[in-house]
């Protein structure tokens, strides 16, 4: 199964991180992750 294309954006400084993706072309996705201590402490999808 291929997936779509992806796009990664990362704060280091402020540890964090948003995955953005595109489902059949259409519908717009992101995805932001807060990381702390190399651990995920949060995680907010947006659509």
């Amino acid at each position: 199964m291929a997936h779509p294309p992806r796009r990664f954006l990362a704060d280091v400084e402020k540890g964090v991180d948003i995955a953005y993706v595109i489902f059949n072309n259409v519908r717009p996705d992101f995805h932001m992750f807060k990381m702390r201590n190399g651990q995920v402490a949060w995680i907010q999808a947006y659509f």
